[in-house]
């Protein structure tokens, strides 16, 4: 299997801007390791997949684990873009950590085949969010900045920014990963507690 730790060589110098090659590559990477699993993950695959030839995908990437680090930096950045698109739809800041949480819930229906490597593949995309929490974190404290003071046990220093955005990022990988009829109703329960 694709150990998580085989992703930490990629250098990041492969420009990843939506709809470009890149970007190609990493969403048919994204899709061949949900449909396929880690242990058949190959360049192979992921050029069938994008539709490019085997000397344009070496082009952008050396090997898989180039491939997966950059398809973590692709998943990290189009988690920024949906929280960016959520709040720029709903910016009412009563409502900001209710927006944040919902966007966190609903990431898959922004990135379907990031949440379908999730339930393909678990344990793979478990050792990822463990190494990746805290950028999530701290991606959830910065959207969340403007209203968190405006939250009682905050403001008394009974709980930290990051630790509320912590709770939030726990609560929409469960939403999105344990998908029930409750789910819409638990972001809305979450953001009245806070409110105090």
């Amino acid at each position: 299997m694709i150990g998580h730790d085989r992703m930490r060589r990629y250098d990041h110098s492969v420009d990843l801007t939506p709809n470009g090659t890149a970007s190609r590559i990493l969403e048919a990477a994204l899709r061949t390791l949900a449909r396929q699993g880690a242990n058949n993950f190959s360049m192979a695959g992921i050029g069938r997949e994008a539709g490019i030839s085997r000397r344009t995908l070496y082009r952008y990437f050396h090997s898989s684990d180039e491939v997966l680090q950059a398809v973590a930096v692709h998943v990290g950045t189009s988690y920024v873009r949906a929280i960016d698109a959520a709040i720029a739809k709903d910016p009412d800041l009563d409502k900001r950590i209710e927006t944040v949480l919902l966007a966190t819930v609903h990431y898959g229906d922004y990135h379907p085949a990031a949440v379908a490597v999730f339930r393909m593949e678990p344990g793979f995309t478990l050792g990822y969010l463990e190494s990746t929490l805290p950028h999530y974190i701290e991606v959830v404290r910065k959207a969340i900045e403007p209203v968190v003071e405006q939250i009682p046990a905050v403001s008394s220093g009974a709980v930290t920014d990051a630790e509320v955005a912590e709770i939030i990022i726990r609560l929409g990988i469960s939403g999105f990963s344990i998908q029930s009829p409750g789910t819409e109703a638990v972001s809305r329960v979450f953001a009245q507690l806070v409110r105090g």
